[in-house]
């Protein structure tokens, strides 16, 4: 991202098509779809704003 530059809703964009590319390339290798996608983030350093823009569900903490 450029200084100065503008991009409105990028996390939900980068969310959106990490997604898509997800959907397109993990049948090619396995033989199944996959059902569901975990992200992990630094809780002191990142609350989740993009995640919750997108509607995504937080499932909870991990232990480790």
């Amino acid at each position: 991202m450029l200084s100065g530059r503008s991009c409105p809703d990028l996390a939900i964009r980068v969310l959106e098509l990490a997604a898509q590319r997800l959907r397109e390339d993990f049948p090619r290798v396995h033989v199944y779809p996959f059902v569901l996608v975990e992200t992990f983030g630094e809780p002191t350093l990142y609350c989740g704003t993009g995640h919750q823009a997108a509607n995504r569900q937080e499932l909870g903490r991990t232990a480790g």
